[in-house]
This record gives structure tokens, C-alpha cells and sequence, in this order.
């Protein structure tokens, strides 16, 4: 009966941790099409504006925006990382759990 809980439990865990990897990999997305975004508008105002303003502006988001975009960037790839390893270590103990059975129930069948 134990066992079988386990087996549950551990199902359930990898479950929400795939919603978990699956929610951090949309954001991934949306922080890409952002940048994308800001990217695709940001070019072609750089190619027209021209001056002191348009190089205060252009230094600004080099010196502001940029950097947030990248730091977000890696924020979320290490949340990402963070899941997939705890997702490793569901399936080791998984593996480990149906070890420990199958060498106890070779065991018993050893003693009957």
C-alpha cells in the first residue's frame, strides 16, 4: 500500500512539475516576443531620429532596458533550469523506488 502511494505521489509530482516547466517556458516566449518587439520598433526609430535627443534616448534603453530584458531573460531560464532538475530528481527516485521493490519482492519470492 505504501508502495503504491509513493508511485502516486511521485506521478502527481511530475505532473505539476511539467504545468510548473510548461508555465516558466510561456513566459520564456513572451519575454522573447517582448524583446522582439522593442527590437523590431526600436531599429527603424533609430534609423529616423537623429540628434542629441535620439542619442540620449538610444543610451538610455542600451543602458536601462537592455540589460533588464537580458537579467529577465536569465532570470527565468534559471527557474526553468531549477524545475527540469527537480524534474531529474523525481524520476531518480522513481527508478529508485521500483528498484527497492523489485529487489524486495525477489527477495520474498527467494524465502517462499
Amino acid at each position: 500500500m505504501k508502495i503504491s502511494v509513493m508511485k502516486d505521489l511521485l506521478r502527481i509530482a511530475r505532473a505539476m512539475l511539467q504545468v510548473a516547466l510548461d508555465d516558466v517556458t510561456e513566459q520564456m516566449n513572451a519575454v522573447h516576443e517582448m524583446s522582439e518587439n522593442i527590437t523590431g520598433r526600436y531599429i527603424p526609430l533609430l534609423e529616423s531620429w537623429q540628434g542629441a535627443d535620439a542619442d540620449a534616448f538610444r543610451s538610455e534603453i542600451l543602458r536601462e532596458v537592455v540589460p533588464l530584458i537580458v537579467s529577465l531573460g536569465g532570470a527565468i531560464l534559471g527557474i526553468r533550469t531549477g524545475v527540469e532538475n527537480a524534474a531529474s530528481r523525481i524520476e531518480e527516485a522513481d527508478r529508485r523506488c521500483v528498484s527497492h521493490v523489485d529487489d524486495l519482492s525477489g527477495q520474498f519470492r527467494s524465502i517462499i
